[in-house]
């Protein structure tokens, strides 16, 4: 087995069926050929910023990393683009770019460019294949990309070792798994007192509750102390947004009666971040104005608000079984919250005199896509008329740009999405 095999076998296995890019001779035509033969289909796209998102969005419906294919020099420098609206996105992708061979890196010449300085900010970790179990650091690439937050890794391919000889050697995965506390521990303990000393808590779930599968956890949490319920922009549909105790969806911190939920933090005496990334805010939370908790699924992770009474770290279902502790209470009255959704309603309301309107677009949607269907937007106004209008019970039912904010995300992930779910479900 050749290394282009060996590399193309390692992502079938990890769930790819597709991967994106634009062809090039060489390493890239030797992964082409490689995938070709064991049904792994090169997607050729307009664009390498393109292949990244849709291999974005492939990896996270498949619930593993997808990948991505460049030409060395001009096509790794296309490739970033993509790659950093893959890390403020939180996508799990894989980039692989051929590179000039080791042996004369340090030369300038066609088409060559220092890639990992290219990519250095908005990866998670940056390898360059080599002979020495080639293998392992393949899947440890996947698995890093996937693991945690999600994001990209860089592999540089060496252009003169696509047809070398390589082994598939028995694979050991790294340990990362971080212990989750007992609930006799201090920081169990303090948060449990915190709890029980407030009135009217809130919650801010995050994509992390999806990850640890503490979704259930969560939602008998939130009833048990009465919480009303925010989401951050990359956890839709992880906290069912139908539920009586659901707020909206948070972007910053903010306080007054100009958004729910400014009204619903504004009125919290405490709040509870599970499994928030520190990403998903359009700026700093204040510092020391604020009685917070997190809880985060490792320590590799930061917290979300500034200055946190207490952080309990391991697995949030676990974490969140010993924190059902807390006495039970009030809390946020249903019908307080039903009263932050009347005072503010009618900021989203159609317009009464309007012929044609960005509700109309929403309504007709909603009556067309079925409830297994996927939802792929924009950014901008729209996007947050979405937040406000459109609720979803179950998590990677929306891709919209959350931690990117910008433009340019809805094609190329609706494309890595058509083609990770067969074209079976309605996008």
């Amino acid at each position: 087995m050749n290394l282009s095999e060996l590399f193309m076998k390692i992502a079938k296995e990890m769930k790819n069926d597709h991967f994106f890019g634009i062809p090039g001779s060489g390493v890239p035509l030797d992964l082409m050929d490689s995938g070709k033969n064991i049904d792994l289909h090169f997607v050729n796209v307009a664009h390498e910023s393109t292949a990244a998102i849709a291999a974005g969005t492939y990896g996270l419906i498949k619930d593993s990393a997808g990948l991505c294919l460049g030409v060395k020099g001009v096509g790794a420098a296309n490739l970033a683009g993509g790659v950093a609206n893959a890390y403020f996105e939180r996508m799990p992708v894989v980039c692989v770019c051929e590179t000039t061979p080791n042996y004369s890196y340090e030369n300038e010449m066609v088409q060559h460019a220092d890639h990992q300085g290219l990519m250095q900010s908005v990866t998670k970790s940056m390898v360059t294949l080599s002979k020495d179990k080639p293998s392992d650091l393949i899947r440890n690439a996947f698995n890093t990309s996937i693991e945690g937050l999600s994001g990209p890794v860089l592999i540089d391919f060496p252009s003169d070792m696509g047809l070398i000889e390589a082994k598939d050697t028995k694979y050991k995965p790294i340990d990362k798994t971080i212990k989750s506390p007992s609930r006799y521990d201090s920081e169990i303990i303090e948060t449990i007192n915190l709890i029980n000393n407030s009135k009217k808590p809130m919650i801010l779930i995050g994509d992390g509750v999806r990850k640890d599968k503490a979704i259930t956890q969560v939602v008998n949490f939130s009833e048990k102390i009465g919480a009303g319920v925010l989401s951050t922009m990359k956890a839709r549909g992880v906290f069912p947004e139908n539920h009586e105790r659901w707020v909206g969806v948070s972007t910053a911190y903010g306080e007054g009666n100009n958004s729910r939920p400014n009204i619903l933090t504004s009125g919290s005496d405490l709040i509870i971040l599970i499994g928030a990334d520190q990403m998903m805010t359009h700026a700093p939370w204040p510092k020391g104005e604020i009685n917070s908790v997190e809880i985060i699924s490792g320590q590799e992770l930061k917290t979300l608000s500034s200055d946190p009474k207490a952080i309990c770290k391991g697995n949030i279902r676990d974490i969140v079984k010993m924190l059902m502790d807390s006495k039970e209470k009030t809390g946020w009255k249903t019908d307080e919250i039903n009263q932050i959704y009347k005072d503010t309603d009618y900021r989203f309301s159609r317009p009464a005199n309007a012929i044609f309107t960005a509700q109309d677009v929403i309504e007709i949607s909603k009556e067309m896509l079925p409830k297994d269907g996927l939802l792929f937007t924009e950014t901008g106004a729209f996007i947050a008329l979405l937040e406000n209008t459109w609720k979803f019970d179950e998590p990677l039912k929306f891709f919209g740009t959350s931690g990117g904010r910008t433009m340019g995300l809805m094609i190329p992930s609706y494309i890595g999405g058509s083609l990770a779910t067969n074209n079976q479900v309605p996008l």
